[in-house]
């Protein structure tokens, strides 16, 4: 009897390979989560959940064929678990706000229960109904293959372009950005510090809408020999524009073939940022880069000669083993890993997954660069330092004293205007303590007074999203030569043309407004601020 029963045991082979259709089931949902997030996640985040997810799917494909004793079915079963596994999270944020009689669909006490009833009766009916098909094999993973198309494709074409061995277009024409002379009056080259504090919005903006009083700030800057230009706007609304337009000083319509309304394409974007012209320049001169790791790929200038990230000893990998990172966190919510993740907060802290050690991280990683600022003038000079510090832009992730708080607006907890308000001043209090003391650091232990540029790249959402801080400390230059309402677009050219006798004449200061999921359609407005 056993030995029949081991007879009718089907054993995979080459020639059923259609019959693997859980693999690229499992693969889809990790690589089509990834291509939706590709500019702000590095690959290497995702690495740990597609061995995970191939392993689990393993382990599974395993049980179920213990249980059926036939491989077909248990790829079938196989299958259909991981869609509903994988489907669960995607269901539930879309279902989050309907109401059907005035039930709230979104919710576990209801999907949960749906998603284990479909999975009873399709185990039921793959167990008695479920004869032996090639044709559902193959029907099976030709679809899977053909969706896996997408982002494979997608990831294929992205790493082309971001390797950057790509043309990179010329910024300026070869007349104005070749130097006269590449030595400053001094004789020597200056340190240059580009700080971008990441949604800074400006001094009255504060005032008025957030009701905090920035003046402090402002008047220990201005002690220290800062220019505060007081009606500052940014060029552009968003990040991912504005600091391609500011290290290039230039306006993206002058910079880029595919500036135009519509256009999904971001990657010249991202040659004008990793590859700008200030760098380029630079480098040609004889300085070296220091940059620092920002968390987000696209404005990590990570081929500087001095590309600084928080390390991590043995021990603190031991320690966070457990800890999620974005990805992980963002995978997770998109599953039916969300019951578990929500049914943790019943559980002891000692057993709860560390789900804010994004928040966590990146908390450490400003912190970090905050920290080696200070200690950035024993680098070898000269030196073009770019700091994208992102803060006090969200996550809110410092108390006022700059202690760790988890970003609760994250979450699916609806934060107030107020608690917004809170979160982000409390950013802003410890932000400017931090800075005083860096940039009294930097300049007390330059060689030499240095270039600071201290700005943001975009204001915040309340009051006006291009209103922002922009400052800077350009020793030896008449103070004439700045002015209150400078953009950023300018301030390199300032640079240029007074410390290294360019030909950069100012560009008439403009500011666009335009949507995340049209950056390119954008809409002139205009700058009332009076000094």
């Amino acid at each position: 009897m056993s030995g029949n029963r081991l007879q009718r045991i089907t054993h995979p082979n080459f020639k059923s390979l259609h019959q693997y259709h859980p693999y690229p089931t499992a693969l889809f949902s990790i690589l089509a989560l990834y291509t939706n997030n590709i500019r702000e996640v590095e690959f290497s985040l995702v690495v740990r959940s597609l061995i995970i997810t191939l392993l689990a799917t393993t382990t599974l494909l395993i049980v179920f064929r213990l249980l059926f004793r036939d491989f077909g079915k248990s790829a079938i079963a196989c299958t259909f678990s991981l869609i509903l596994f994988f489907s669960y999270g995607h269901i539930y944020a879309m279902l989050k706000e309907v109401r059907i009689f005035d039930v709230l669909l979104g919710r576990h006490r209801i999907l949960a229960p749906l998603w284990l009833g479909m999975f009873i009766f399709g185990m039921v009916y793959i167990t008695r109904k479920q004869k032996k098909s090639d044709v559902a094999h193959r029907t099976i993973s030709l679809i899977m293959l053909i969706a896996l198309i997408s982002p494979m494709y997608l990831i294929v074409d992205f790493f082309v372009h971001t390797s950057f061995h790509t043309h990179q277009p010329e910024v300026l024409d070869n007349a104005q950005i070749n130097p006269v002379d590449n030595l400053p009056s001094t004789g020597l080259n200056p340190d240059i510090y580009y700080i971008i504090l990441d949604g800074y919005t400006r001094e009255d903006t504060l005032s008025e809408f957030y009701e905090y009083d920035n003046q402090p700030f402002i008047q220990s800057l201005e002690e220290m020999g800062f220019f505060v230009a007081s009606c500052s706007q940014s060029n552009y609304a968003q990040t991912l524009l504005s600091l391609p337009s500011s290290l290039n000083f230039g306006y993206l319509e002058d910079l880029m073939e595919k500036f135009e309304p519509g256009n999904e394409d971001r990657y010249e974007l991202w040659v004008l940022l990793k590859h700008s012209a200030t760098q380029r320049l630079l480098e040609s001169m004889g300085y070296s880069t220091v940059s620092f790791e920002t968390g987000f790929y696209w404005s990590q200038l990570d081929d500087a000669d001095f590309y600084l990230r928080r390390s991590t000893t043995e021990l603190e990998k031991w320690q966070n083993l457990g800890g999620l990172n974005n990805f992980e966190v963002m995978f997770i919510k998109s599953t039916m890993g969300m019951i578990v993740a929500d049914g943790f907060i019943a559980l002891p802290k000692a057993f709860k997954p560390n789900f804010n050690s994004p928040d966590q991280k990146h908390w450490e990683r400003v912190l970090f660069v905050m920290e080696e600022l200070e200690k950035i003038p024993d680098y070898p000079s000269p030196k073009f330092v770019f700091a994208h510090i992102v803060s006090p832009h969200k996550p809110y992730v410092f108390d006022a004293e700059g202690q760790f708080v988890a970003d609760f607006t994250n979450s699916d907890v609806e934060a107030s205007e107020q608690d917004t308000i809170h979160l982000y001043t409390d950013q802003i209090t410890y932000i400017n303590a931090r800075m005083v003391t860096i940039l009294e650091t930097i300049m007390a232990n330059s060689e030499q007074p240095p270039i600071i540029v201290i700005q943001a790249d975009h204001g915040t959402n309340l009051g006006s999203r291009l209103n922002i801080l922009n400052v800077y400390y350009l020793p030896g230059i008449a103070p004439e030569l700045l002015y209150d309402t400078i953009t950023p677009v300018n301030s390199f050219r300032v640079i240029f043309s007074q410390y290294f006798n360019m030909d950069l004449p100012l560009l008439d200061d403009r500011s666009y407004l335009s949507s995340y999921s049209d950056p390119f359609s954008v809409e002139e407005v205009i700058n009332h601020c009076e000094p």
